[in-house]
C-alpha cells in the first residue's frame, strides 16, 4: 500500500494543479468553445471522437460550471492527499472517458452532453475506495453518500433542481463514472 502524499511541496504543486484546471475549465466556458467540445452524437458518429472526452469538459453555462467547480473543489479537499497529482489527472481522463462511452453505447437517446458532474462521480468512488484502505468510516460514508445519490436520481431525478431548471442533467453520466470510478478503484486496489 502506498503512503498518502502529503508533503508541502507536493500540496502547493497540486493546489497550482487545480488551480491551472479550474483556469482551463473557465477559459474553454468564456471563449464559448461548446460547439466544438460538446459531446454531440451526430458528429462522433463522423468522427469527431475527441468529443467523447471533451464533453466532460465544457459547461452548459456559468451556473453550470460554478456547481461542477464547487464539486470539485470540496472533492480535491477531501481526498487530494491520497494521490500525486498525475495519477489524478489519469483518473479524471479515464472517468471522462467512461462517461463519454456510456452515454455513446449506452443512451442512444442522448444527442449532446456537457459537463463535469459524470466524470466527478468517478473520480469521488476512486477516492472514497482509496480512502476506505486507511479510514474505512470516512471511506464506507462516502460510497454510501454516492450509491444513495445515484440511487435517488436513478428513480426520482436529479438532486440538483437549481440546476435543473436551466439545463437537463443526464443522470445516468453520473452512473457511467461511478462505474468508471469503480472500475479503475478496484485495479488501483488489486495493483497495490
Amino acid at each position: 500500500m502506498n503512503a498518502p502524499i502529503n508533503t508541502r511541496s507536493n500540496s502547493l504543486h497540486q493546489v497550482a494543479c487545480y488551480a491551472f484546471l479550474v483556469l482551463i475549465l473557465v477559459l474553454l466556458q468564456a471563449f464559448s468553445l461548446k460547439p466544438l467540445l460538446q459531446y454531440d452524437r451526430r458528429l462522433i458518429e463522423q468522427g469527431e471522437v475527441w468529443r467523447l472526452l471533451s464533453g466532460n469538459f465544457i459547461h452548459y453555462n456559468y451556473h453550470h460550471l460554478w456547481l461542477n467547480l464547487a464539486a470539485l473543489i470540496l472533492g480535491m479537499l477531501l481526498l487530494a492527499n491520497l494521490f500525486s497529482i498525475w495519477k489524478w489527472l489519469l483518473i479524471t481522463f479515464f472517468c471522462a472517458l467512461i462517461t463519454g462511452l456510456g452515454l455513446y453505447f449506452l443512451d442512444s437517446n442522448v444527442r449532446y452532453y456537457v459537463g463535469l458532474s459524470g466524470c466527478l462521480h468517478g473520480v469521488l468512488v476512486v477516492g472514497a475506495v482509496k480512502e476506505y484502505q486507511s479510514n474505512k468510516t470516512i471511506g464506507v460514508l462516502l460510497l454510501l453518500f454516492i450509491i444513495c445519490k445515484l440511487g435517488w436520481e436513478q428513480l426520482l431525478g436529479p438532486i440538483s433542481a437549481p440546476l435543473a431548471q436551466h439545463t437537463i442533467i443526464a443522470v445516468n453520466a453520473h452512473l457511467y463514472g461511478a462505474f468508471g470510478g469503480l472500475i479503475l478503484a478496484l485495479l488501483l486496489v488489486i495493483k497495490n
